[in-house]
């Protein structure tokens, strides 16, 4: 009992080898951010094999935005071939989103000895087009994509590589120096690859190259599809409904986000809708090509060419969480009203660049009291709309904060960020236009 008992070194303290397991190092290097990311992962590589691994998988799952960026074709071939030389560091990469754009500004090197060309090169095809194909290739787990094509045999030959792949996100496009993408070679597309289900549908620079014919008659996308996002230029059949997926499918569309270079008639816009509003959670429709003047209070809403917002438009929309319409035109209190008993559980709404004009009796009313009613749009946003926590109101008939102080009680009270835009006036010393309201 009187002996000192003896305790070795090692008995006294906790091991130093405790490895996290493989989610928590894996964690760890997803937090690693810019603008330091890319040298601190390269360096946990030389560190152990367990956090080398755990490195590479954040590193090369989203390669093009993660490694440094592609300025030669030195390094874009370095890249496919590190990804071809080791099937580890492929089975990482999970997106090659602006694989279709990467390389567009580089040159095509049409002039290089035969000798020199890579096996990669598609007769009759472009470096950068053969090259992002090839990185396709090679990625077998790939989940987001985006590619250009600019025709029926592209679009044919995109389908077949991406058609292995567990493909979630996808992004279709012109190249920036090609005409339109026609909604035919998508169709076309979609025929080849098999591919039935998507989270996301990006299409850019499309145009509908159908003719004018009734709505049942509309071609579709067979696929279910939750997102959906067009960027559309100037095009003859200005019908939104070319583009959306197959009617029996529409259920499952929850967001859709349209940017477009032209102001389609209100007849669109509700027909629009009625079509998938019962069942969207997210629509944003951005005006691109619209003239509009906000110089001075006196001429407020007369230089504006958006489309006008039918007030039937806000009542088609049971389930929508968040709404934006920008540079619209139209925006009134009884289409905020009508917002607000068809779409109890929105939780933001934004109508930047979108004038407002006066209701009923009073439409055509040059009277900013008229247009815009602050204490019943006040009323409106304190005691509707339970999980608003933001909102943008739009242009609107004012030019100083002080003009509609009610809204800034509103915010206060119910810790709701309010944002609008107001007129421009003239400033005295430099005598050009300024706002006091952003």
């Amino acid at each position: 009992m009187g002996r000192n008992r003896r305790f070795s070194p090692s008995s006294s303290r906790p091991s130093l080898r405790h490895p996290l397991n493989e989610e928590i190092r894996d964690l760890i290097c997803s937090f690693i951010t810019e603008p330091y990311s890319t040298r601190t992962l390269v360096s946990l590589c030389a560190v152990s094999k367990e956090w080398a691994d755990s490195a590479r998988r954040v590193l090369y799952h989203t390669p093009l935005e993660r490694l440094p960026t592609l300025m030669d074709w030195h390094g874009a071939n370095a890249l496919l071939a590190a990804l071809k030389g080791n099937s580890a560091i492929a089975q990482c990469v999970r997106s090659l989103e602006d694989i279709g754009v990467q390389l567009c500004d580089l040159p095509d090197r049409g002039a290089v000895k035969r000798a020199d060309r890579p096996a990669y090169l598609l007769r009759g095809q472009s470096w950068a087009w053969s090259w992002a194909l090839a990185m396709i290739k090679c990625c077998p787990r790939l989940q987001k994509v985006g590619i250009t094509m600019d025709n029926k045999y592209q679009a044919k030959t995109v389908a077949t590589y991406l058609q292995p792949l567990p493909l979630r996100g996808l992004i279709l496009a012109a190249s920036p120096d090609r005409d339109p993408l026609p909604l035919s070679s998508i169709g076309y597309f979609f025929e080849h690859s098999g591919i039935t289900s998507l989270d996301s549908l990006t299409l850019v620079h499309t145009i509908n190259d159908f003719p004018p014919s009734p709505s049942d008659d509309l071609p579709s996308f067979p696929i279910l599809l939750r997102r959906l996002v067009l960027f559309l230029p100037l095009f003859p059949y200005r019908t939104f409904l070319h583009l959306l997926p197959s009617p029996l499918l529409l259920p499952n569309l929850t967001d859709l986000l349209i940017e477009c270079d032209f102001c389609p008639p209100s007849s669109d816009l509700l027909l629009l809708a009625r079509t998938v509003g019962p069942h969207l959670k997210r629509l944003e429709i951005v005006l691109l090509d619209v003239l509009i003047s906000r110089q001075g209070i006196a001429t407020y809403g007369l230089i504006h060419t958006g489309s006008r917002l039918p007030i039937e438009l806000f009542s088609l929309f049971p389930k929508m969480e968040e709404l934006n319409l920008f540079r619209f035109r139209g925006m009134s209190f009884a289409r905020l009203e009508a917002l607000r008993i068809t779409s109890p559980g929105l939780r933001s709404f934004a109508f930047c660049e979108t004038a407002w004009e006066a209701d009923g009796r009073d439409e055509g009313a040059r009277d900013s009291e008229r247009i815009f009613p602050d204490v019943e749009v006040a009323r409106v946003l304190r005691e509707g709309w339970p999980e608003l926590g933001k909102c943008h109101l739009g242009w609107l008939p004012v030019e100083r904060r002080n003009e509609i102080g009610e809204l800034v009680r509103v915010s206060e009270e119910r810790e709701m960020e309010i944002a609008y835009q107001g007129c421009l006036t003239t400033c005295e010393d430099c005598g050009g236009y300024h706002s006091d309201t952003e």
